[in-house]
């Protein structure tokens, strides 16, 4: 392989790798938003803890539970749109 074969498929594949964090990350701030503006969608373990915790904390720590695979889906369940459609 040449090197500038090389040079090329590593480029490709950060590129790629960026794009779906940056997807990802843009999918987690709608997941944030769309919590905040509806707290009756969280889970009911969430929804009690609301009396005794600020709803941003709440909705902070819920989404840092979440799997990669499950914020994805959640997104895609919550907004009708796909991780990678989200940076569109």
């Amino acid at each position: 392989m040449s090197n500038l074969f090389v040079l090329l498929l590593l480029t490709t594949n950060l590129t790629c790798d960026l794009l779906f964090q940056s997807s990802l990350s843009l999918s987690l701030l709608h997941l944030f938003q769309f919590f905040l503006e509806h707290p009756e969608r969280l889970p009911e373990n969430y929804q009690e803890e609301a009396h005794y915790q600020p709803l941003h904390r709440l909705v902070c720590d819920y989404i840092a539970g979440m799997t990669d695979r499950f914020a994805m889906r959640e997104h895609e369940r919550l907004t009708g749109r796909r991780v990678l459609d989200a940076a569109a």
